[in-house]
């Protein structure tokens, strides 16, 4: 039973954690009382033993973003069963610092916090490559709290890095496509017995993503 809830903790995770996936975002904010918005896909896999793991899924995502002051944006991101909410204060077009969280209902109440620093340098006025990294944590609610906390703390608590270039057409239309590493900090502290079919030790896995935005 408990083995079972973990994998219910874990295939839920996949789609609640996908703020650990979905970065797509540069340094530069929405200019204050304007919209933008978008849809995207993003991926990796939780991979518990060197030889087991549970395949990518395609986690569908849409997100909105609006200016708050010139240097201050708010966005709202909805995937599956998950709900993330996120601020960026941007210092120029180079470098800006984020901070947000996430929650879902599954077996159990899943809720989180991130922190995220981005990095981009705008070539011309059509590419504008980035880079992103980004510490999530994640605590669980109800359901086997041993469980879920084993699970929580070797995959969830996660550190990732993404790089990533935004292309812009037109005025108001952007694709971005990034590609990373998602390193698990749970992999610092080693199952006692490899061997065993329960054990839930994480290793880091990439990151694919690709998406579409309109407005600013």
């Amino acid at each position: 039973m408990r083995k079972i809830f973990a994998l219910t903790i874990m295939f839920s995770m996949l789609v609640v954690n996908a703020c650990a996936c979905y970065h797509m975002q540069v340094p530069r904010t929405v200019p204050e009382g304007k919209l933008s918005g978008g849809l995207g896909f993003s991926t990796s896999h939780i991979k518990f033993t060197r030889n087991n793991k549970i395949p990518g899924i395609p986690i569908p995502s849409i997100w909105l973003r609006t200016g708050l002051s010139p240097h201050v944006d708010f966005g709202v991101n909805v995937w599956g069963l998950g709900l993330k909410f996120d601020v960026k204060y941007s210092f120029n077009d180079y470098f800006a610092l984020g901070a947000g969280g996430a929650m879902s209902v599954l077996d159990a109440f899943l809720y989180g916090a991130e922190g995220s620093a981005y990095f981009g340098i705008p070539v011309g006025k059509i590419f504008y490559p980035y880079a992103v990294t980004r510490l999530n944590l994640m605590c669980a609610l109800g359901g086997d709290a041993e469980a879920s906390d084993e699970v929580l703390g070797k995959y969830a608590n996660a550190l990732s890095g993404v790089g990533g270039l935004r292309i812009q057409f037109g005025k108001a239309l952007f694709i971005y496509t990034e590609t990373g590493w998602r390193y698990p900090l749970g992999h610092i502290s080693p199952a006692t017995d490899s061997s065993s079919s329960d054990t839930l030790r994480c290793f880091g896995t990439p990151i694919f993503g690709l998406g579409v935005s309109l407005g600013y």
